[in-house]
């Protein structure tokens, strides 16, 4: 696995240009983001809203996006690992639940 980056590292910047994040709930009301913060945000949200898992996919482009989101600790895996026939380099499912006050 190559060097991993604190999360901090990534929040609200642009990875790579060749690297997408595409948040939708079960398959559909899909939608396009340009940093890996703004896509959990969004999955966060989206799952509180609905109740519902919601999945956050990395879309790698080329073989340097896929070293470039290795590098920022996204995908924890080797950066030979790329594969350019993957629909999905990463996916997350995040399912969120507000449980309230807890006493």
């Amino acid at each position: 696995m190559g060097p991993v980056a604190p999360w901090g590292a990534v929040m609200g910047k642009k990875v790579h240009k060749d690297v997408e994040f595409e948040v939708s709930e079960g398959g559909r009301n899909r939608l396009n983001l340009g940093s890996f913060e703004d896509a959990v945000v969004h999955a966060l949200d989206a799952s509180l809203s609905t109740g519902r898992a919601v999945n956050l996919d990395v879309l790698c482009l080329t073989k340097a996006g896929f070293r470039a989101a290795v590098k920022a600790g996204i995908i924890m895996r080797d950066e030979d690992d790329y594969d350019p026939d993957a629909s999905v380099s990463q996916r997350f499912e995040i399912k969120a639940k507000d449980w309230g006050k807890i006493p």
